[in-house]
């Protein structure tokens, strides 16, 4: 498939798993998703932060620790902890799934915190290269930076704003050098472009994190002394950003169907 193609089908997907209906449902504490099989594929789709008040409570519980993995790199601690606790409940049918056919191979996919996890999760189970990939929309920078070399371009797709400050985050401090492997494809002012690996914010990237911050103090009342009814619609453009409906929506991307 093509990178429009994978687009809308994963899409529908990761928007369905907020209201899975009667899937091969799972739910782990406050992840939940489902599994799909199609005949040597099987998806694991998982649901993430699809508004800003959800966003701003997983940025709460972001913890700046980086934990030893596989291969010598690092991860989020707090994604790390999601995907331990999925892998112990879905763990065992995903590697019977495996083991019963060479051919066959898991996609990991979910939006915005699933996207995190859904990229921890193969690593954290130790799976190769070759049987499994990755489909994310809007998800966080979970891993350190030496990871681009790990997850090749064909293993790692990610989907992103310019303006969607989660995919911004958590952002570079000293010793916490967190990246996006694989491929990105980015929608830029009406353009699609497809990238490698980031290394790190652009300016339009701290720019988006400094109205994240205004908007995350908007969000949490820290200040009821600002304007809001001036900020309010910051806030709203950094809400339809980062949505599925919103700024994740197939016709803004590629138009309708």
């Amino acid at each position: 498939m093509n990178d429009e193609q994978i687009y809308r089908k994963f899409h529908a997907l990761c928007l369905e798993a907020y209201e899975p209906g009667n899937r091969d449902t799972f739910c782990v504490g406050s992840d939940r998703g489902f599994l799909l099989y199609e005949g040597n594929e099987l998806h694991v789709v998982i649901a993430g932060s699809n508004d800003l008040m959800d966003w701003v409570s997983d940025g709460g519980n972001i913890r700046f620790k980086a934990h030893e993995l596989q291969r010598g790199f690092n991860v989020h601690g707090g994604m790390l902890a999601a995907a331990e606790s999925i892998a112990k409940e879905i763990g065992k049918e995903i590697v019977q799934f495996l083991e019963g056919n060479v051919q066959r191979t898991v996609t990991f996919a979910g939006h915005s915190r699933g996207g995190g996890i859904a990229q921890i999760l193969p690593v954290l189970m130790g799976l190769s290269l070759t049987r499994f990939c990755v489909i994310t929309f809007a998800a966080p920078r979970v891993f350190s930076g030496d990871l681009a070399q790990y997850c090749a371009p064909s293993t790692c797709l990610h989907f992103q704003k310019w303006n969607d400050v989660a995919t911004m985050v958590p952002i570079d401090i000293p010793g916490h050098d967190f990246r996006h492997s694989g491929r990105r494809v980015r929608l830029e002012f009406g353009t699609i472009r497809s990238v490698g690996a980031d290394y790190g914010p652009g300016v339009l990237s701290v720019t988006c994190l400094i109205l994240a911050v205004v908007s995350v103090i908007l969000v949490g009342r820290m200040r009821t002394w600002l304007p809001v009814f001036r900020l309010r619609p910051l806030v709203n453009w950094i809400v339809d950003a980062h949505s599925m409906a919103g700024g994740y929506s197939p016709a803004k991307w590629f138009g309708e169907k």
